[in-house]
C-alpha cells in the first residue's frame, strides 16, 4: 500500500513539474505563469520553437487574433486551405475567420499591420466582440468606466471597452488608467485570453 501511495505522489509531482515549466522563460513565480501554462496546456498558446514564450514582448495584431480564434477553433484546422485569404501570412487565416464571424471589420487587420503591435483599445474591442459572438455573452454595461485616460475613446470603441471592463476581461492598471493607445505585452494578453476562456 505504501508503494502505491508513493507512486501516486511521484506521478503527481512529475506532472506538476512538467506543467510548471512549459516555457523556459516563464518560471513558476512569474505573475502570469498560471494563465500562460493553462493556455499552453489547452493548445491556445504555442510559444516559439525555441521553448520560450517571451512574456515581456509586445503583442502584434496577428498574434492576438490567433489567440482569440484559437480559443474556439482548432489551430491545426485554420490555414490558407480552409479559409481564403488575400495575402500570405501565418495569421491571415485567423484574421479572415474573425472577419467572417463579424469579430473584426474588413480592413481592421491587414498585411500592412498584422505584424505591428496592437493598441490596447483594439484588443478590448476584439475581445468584446469575440465574447459576444463566440462565447454568446450579452452586451454588459454593468460597470461604469472610471479610467482617467479614456476621454478620447468614443462611440463603438467606448461601448466595447465598457463591455470588456464590465465582464472582467480587462482591469486597467493600479493608477486607474487604461492606456488605450499603448501596447500590451504577451503575458498581459495571456491574462486577458485566460479570463475570456475560463
Amino acid at each position: 500500500m505504501k508503494k502505491v501511495i508513493f507512486l501516486i505522489i511521484c506521478i503527481v509531482l512529475i506532472g506538476s513539474a512538467t506543467f510548471a515549466m512549459m516555457f523556459r522563460d516563464v518560471p513558476d513565480n512569474h505573475w502570469a505563469a498560471t494563465c500562460i501554462n493553462k493556455l499552453a496546456e489547452d493548445g491556445i498558446i504555442l510559444g516559439y520553437g525555441d521553448g520560450a514564450y517571451y512574456p515581456d514582448e509586445q503583442v502584434s495584431y496577428g498574434q492576438f487574433i490567433k489567440l482569440v480564434m484559437a480559443t474556439h477553433f482548432n489551430s491545426g484546422e485554420i490555414n490558407s486551405e480552409s479559409v481564403t485569404v488575400e495575402y500570405d501570412h501565418w495569421a491571415a487565416p485567423y484574421a479572415k475567420l474573425a472577419e467572417l464571424y463579424g469579430i473584426i471589420e474588413p480592413g481592421d487587420i491587414t498585411q500592412e499591420n498584422i505584424d505591428m503591435p496592437i493598441p490596447r483599445i483594439k484588443m478590448a474591442s476584439i475581445i468584446s466582440m469575440a465574447d459576444m459572438i463566440l462565447n454568446g455573452e450579452q452586451f454588459n454595461n454593468s460597470k461604469e468606466l472610471n479610467f482617467s485616460d479614456i476621454f478620447g475613446v468614443l462611440g463603438k470603441e467606448r461601448t466595447l471597452l465598457q463591455h470588456a471592463y464590465s465582464r472582467g476581461l480587462i482591469l486597467g492598471d493600479v493608477e486607474g488608467t487604461f492606456r488605450p493607445n499603448e501596447y500590451m505585452i504577451r503575458s498581459e494578453a495571456a491574462m486577458m485570453i485566460y479570463r475570456f476562456c475560463y
